[in-house]
């Protein structure tokens, strides 16, 4: 910013001059920090990600130029909900936890967009063949880390049942909002077993079902929330499954009092489970 003051340099695009705004507000001028979106600032962040995230320059300006591109994605993720990047910002996160760079706030950034078909570009690392990409992607999905890591088909066994697991629950995950400046061993996502119960979709964010809720669908829910954690457990588990084999006999299921779902679910758990 200093230099292109002093060279006089004032015939820049609107694109160019919000680039040239977003890195000074990065190096730490905050009042030339916007609070409205805008059409420019959004052209700008999405020109300064898509062709500086590929970046390898000399080591020492690593952390300044990192930051800048830091700032784009999560203002490109949180502030204008633009997820087209999240297989750059992934890619990115791996690449620099190659280099032993610092990932944190990317890592932030891309579950911040709350996007449960996202995890999919994640659990694609599992089946690297560099352990460092296996064990980030084990530690950001909080699955075990395989024993053999380098038996492919150890590491293609957890990626397919994760995968398999993740198209089964993608309408019950809510996102933690869990990071790595909170723990050094985040749990991004859990499932939602009141929604498996109904089989209810659920907001990913607030955790909140995606249609209201009917007035015998918040008696089973009541129902639901006294019986102990283990039985919870165990209904979600046996209602999401047999929802998706049999959904006549899961209303069926489902219509019944509590006690006798119970009973059910404890005699047919190994058919189903």
């Amino acid at each position: 910013m200093p230099i292109i003051t002093a060279m006089e340099i004032t015939d820049l695009s609107p694109r160019n001059r919000e680039a040239i705004r977003i890195c000074a507000m990065k190096s730490g001028n905050p009042a030339l920090k916007t609070k409205e979106k805008s059409p420019a600032e959004f052209e700008a962040l999405k020109w300064m990600f898509e062709t500086g995230h590929g970046w390898d320059g000399p080591f020492e300006r690593y952390d300044a130029y990192d930051a800048v591109i830091d700032a784009c994605a999560v203002l490109l993720i949180k502030k204008y909900k633009y997820t087209a990047i999240l297989p750059q910002v992934c890619d990115l996160i791996f690449r620099r936890n190659r280099k032993g760079l610092y990932i944190h706030d990317l890592v932030w950034s891309f579950f911040e967009a709350f996007e449960p078909n996202s995890l999919r570009l994640i659990a694609r690392y599992i089946l690297s063949h560099d352990r460092r990409d296996v064990e980030l992607a084990c530690k950001l999905l909080h699955l075990p880390l395989p024993e053999d890591y380098s038996d492919y088909r150890t590491r293609q066994a957890l990626h397919d049942n994760f995968i398999s697991w993740l198209g089964e629950n993608s309408p019950y995950i809510i996102f933690t909002r869990q990071h790595f400046q909170q723990t050094s061993e985040p749990e991004p996502l859990v499932l939602d077993d009141e929604a498996r119960y109904l089989g209810k979709r659920v907001s990913p964010k607030s955790g909140e079902p995606l249609e209201p809720l009917t007035e015998s669908e918040m008696q089973r829910l009541e129902d639901f929330r006294r019986a102990p954690s283990e039985e919870q457990r165990l209904l979600a588990a046996f209602s999401a499954e047999m929802r998706r084999r049999n959904r006549q006999r899961w209303l069926d299921w489902l219509n019944k009092d509590l006690a006798q779902q119970v009973s059910i679910a404890k005699a047919e758990k190994g058919e189903f489970l």
